[in-house]
């Protein structure tokens, strides 16, 4: 192997972070080369790898690289098991200036980037050859695909925007998913499972407590391409810490206030319905549809019929 190129070798392995080596040494004519700020060559290891530490004398820390055919290159350990095999158990991988890049480039098939945080991970970070993100995956379907986790925003001004910009009428929707199973073997959601909650929150000085949120269930035996769902909407009031279901609609299309179980159009359980506009009121329909009338009431007091002609 040409000097010139065991001196780059070193120069490249010397100024990173070194681990310790204290494995004896074979002398090599390059001893004493500087490479790097306060890094020197010192000699061979055992099988053919370059040592190089922070000190001329060898005395003092060090880094290891190549195995005997120089095939894979290690910083901070003397068995590197990549081609490139950074490990000192503290700073990791570090890049400096202006500007200071991190490539990984991949031209072929499979993962471009993968970090695991112990050996077999089985819920690693990777991006794949597609641009796509993994977390807790390594094979992410989506631009990015978070298993068994979720995804935290946290800050003022926090955000969270959804934009489509394109030349048609469809715009982003949000989409909340329910099977039983896993997520590698899904099963069919049955009747009366949860489909998903939008819920608003505060903090109470201790932990975030539910102030109202929206829920989407089943309602209704699913079957192939069917699932009749119902919609339920809570608030807590100022009296209670648990929140209170005020109005649901149904899969029928009935909707309840004060009631989970409407057997209407609009069922009002426990309470009143005020129209407070003058001139308005309840419009009803004769049973062929020609003639409708406004029920109301007049300065008297007295109940009116009014006569609107034909309503929709």
């Amino acid at each position: 192997m040409r000097p010139s190129f065991l001196v780059s070798l070193a120069c490249v392995v010397c100024s990173a972070a070194c681990a310790v080596d204290t494995e004896p040494l074979q002398s090599s004519p390059l001893a004493g080369q500087q490479c790097g700020a306060g890094q020197y060559m010192v000699g061979f290891g055992a099988d053919g790898r370059i040592v190089c530490r922070d000190s001329i004398d060898g005395l003092r820390g060090g880094a290891v690289s190549g195995n005997s055919s120089f095939d894979r290159v290690g910083i901070g350990t003397a068995t590197p098991l990549a081609k490139l095999h950074v490990d000192d158990g503290v700073s990791g991988v570090t890049a400096l200036g202006a500007p200071a890049v991190l490539q990984v480039h991949n031209e072929g098939p499979g993962t471009s980037f993968r970090i695991n945080d112990q050996s077999g991970d089985a819920s690693p970070f990777i991006v794949d050859n597609e641009g796509r993100v993994g977390v807790g995956t390594d094979s992410p379907t989506a631009s990015l695909h978070v298993l068994q986790g979720y995804v935290r925003f946290q800050g003022a001004g926090t955000q969270v925007s959804l934009e489509r910009n394109s030349d048609s009428p469809a715009a982003h929707y949000l989409f909340f998913g329910k099977t039983r199973g896993s997520p590698v073997a899904p099963t069919p959601a049955l009747e009366g499972d949860l489909l998903g909650t939008l819920a608003w929150l505060g903090w109470d000085g201790t932990d975030f407590q539910n102030g109202a949120y929206i829920q989407a269930f089943i309602d209704g035996a699913p079957s192939p391409g069917k699932f009749p769902a119902s919609l339920k909407f809570v608030t807590t009031p100022a009296a209670a810490g648990v929140g209170a279901e005020r109005m649901r609609i149904t899969q029928a299309g009935y909707v309840g206030i004060g009631t989970s179980a409407p057997s209407y159009k609009l069922t009002v359980a426990e309470g009143d319905i005020c129209i407070t506009a003058p001139g308005n009121g309840l419009i009803l329909k004769s049973p062929d549809g020609t003639k409708c009338r406004r029920i109301g009431i007049d300065n008297a007091g007295a109940i009116t019929l009014t006569g609107i002609g034909i309503c929709d």
